[in-house]
């Protein structure tokens, strides 16, 4: 840390390239599970619900979300006047 002087992180440089030596604790659960339609929508660049149907027929037909990214690209934006 250049303010207080203190070492904060050790690592090697190798051919222009500075390589961090970071200790790694390793202490993870894995629990499988089912993506959400909504993660699908996000993951596979916002489709609609309807071509989400039309790749994943399991979605039931009540499911539908709100997305905040889709509602902003809807918007329009006033012209500037000239």
């Amino acid at each position: 840390d250049l303010p207080t002087g203190k070492m904060i992180g050790g690592g090697h440089e190798r051919e222009g390239l500075y390589f961090l030596s970071i200790p790694v604790d390793v202490a993870a659960s894995s629990v499988p599970s089912k993506p959400s339609p909504f993660q699908w929508h996000l993951r596979l660049g916002h489709p609609s619900v309807p071509k989400l149907r039309r790749m994943f027929p399991d979605i039931p037909a009540s499911e539908s979300f709100l997305c905040d990214v889709c509602q902003l690209g809807k918007h329009t934006r006033s012209s500037f006047p000239s």
